[in-house]
Parts: structure tokens; sequence; C-alpha cells
């Protein structure tokens, strides 16, 4: 599921949660009682316990467990969604794809880390660049799905397209890029003597630097 379909799906929820909550309140201005629609509430209930399992969430399941699963309350499951949508937002969720990226892309970067100990700038070189690749890759893919891209594009291309139309960052970072895949073309190409091994380990400091600020995630918490 893209990102823009998830927030779209928080928005389908919080808007339910408030109808159901003005239909509350209309009822108790008529007849003095709280009375909502059992049906519309638990359908929203459940549809809200799907998105936040799916987006492996525990903190926000606790507090429906906790608030929402004994008593029909549509103010404060709107609240838990507005909440849940802003983190979200933010970058401090994501769905299980995406973290499961983010260790896989770390993984990497240690390899690439152990090779250029061991004296194998080369292929720590290829490594890390494959590593920055697949980062432009995720982000076109789950944050800026409405640009067209080529997966096939490559390093280069990647960078293009989300500095140029999405404004994913600035020119600065889009320059240092640019600059890593000339070097991760000039280690797959073979020509080794013209970068060196503290130009390598620059780059995967900032390989590491830039998927930490992209992903955003607090992975210690187990929560796109």
């Amino acid at each position: 599921m893209e990102i823009d379909k998830i927030l779209s799906k928080f928005d389908e929820l919080i808007k339910e949660a408030k109808q159901i909550a003005e239909e509350r309140d209309k009822n108790i201005e008529v007849s003095g009682e709280s009375i909502i629609s059992p049906v519309g509430y638990f359908k929203l209930l459940s549809s809200t316990k799907a998105l936040f399992s799916y987006l492996n969430t525990t903190t926000y399941n606790e507090m429906i467990k906790e608030h929402c699963s004994d008593r029909a309350n549509p103010g404060i499951l709107q609240g838990i969604l507005e909440s849940a949508k802003r983190e979200f937002a933010f970058g401090l969720l994501a769905h299980p794809k995406i973290i499961a990226t983010a260790d896989s892309m770390e993984d990497f970067l240690e390899q690439a880390d152990y090779l250029l100990e061991q004296d194998y700038k080369d292929a720590a070189c290829v490594l890390v660049g494959g590593v920055l690749e697949g980062t432009l890759r995720s982000m076109l893919e789950n944050k800026y799905p409405s640009i067209k891209y080529n997966p096939k594009d490559g390093l280069r291309k990647f960078n293009e397209f989300l500095h140029k139309q999405a404004s994913a960052y600035d020119k600065a970072t889009f320059k240092l890029i640019d600059g890593y895949a000339e070097l991760r073309n000039l280690a797959a190409h073979g020509k080794y003597n013209e970068y060196t091994k503290d130009q390598v380990r620059e780059f995967i400091l900032f390989t590491r630097n830039f998927i930490s600020n992209w992903f955003a995630v607090r992975l210690s918490i187990g929560e796109i």
C-alpha cells in the first residue's frame, strides 16, 4: 500500500469517526441519550484495527484495546486516528516493507564497512552504490508514487527525478549523490586508481546518514 493511500485511509476513518460523533451529539440534544449506530461504530473500529495491524504498530493497538474495545466512544477513536496519522506523516510510523528495507540497507552497509576494513575498497564502493540506488528507488516507490520512472533507470536518473521533480532534497545533496554515482561507476568499470579508500569511507558515511534521514524510523519501537 502506497503512503498516499495510507494517508487517504486515515482521512476516511477520521471522517467516519466525526460523523458518528455528530450523530451521537444530535441524539443527545433530541432525546438526552447517547445513542450511536453499533454497525457503523464497529465497522469503523474493525477498519482501524486492520490499518494498525498493517502498520504493525503495537502502541495504537494497545490504546484501542484500553479505551475503545468495551465502550463505544467515537471521539476517543478519532483522537487516536488523528494522532497516528500525524506520526505516520512525520515518518515515525512506517509500514513493514519500509522497516524491512531499512534493515536490509543497514546490513549491506555493514558488509561494505567490513570490505573496506579488509582493503577491498572497490567491492565496498560497488556495494554501497547499490545501497544508495536502492534507497532512491524506495523513495520514488513509497513517497513519490506519482513520479513515473523505470526501475532500471539507475542511480543518476533516480537522483534527477527526486531533486528536479519531487524537490526531495536540495541542490547540494543532488550534487553529492551525482558525485558518488560517478565514484560507483569508476569502481564498476575497473578504474580503481581514480579514487581512494577515504572517498569510499565518506561514501558509506554519506549513504548511512542519508538513509537515516529518509526513513526517519525509530526501529527500536517496532512500528511508510
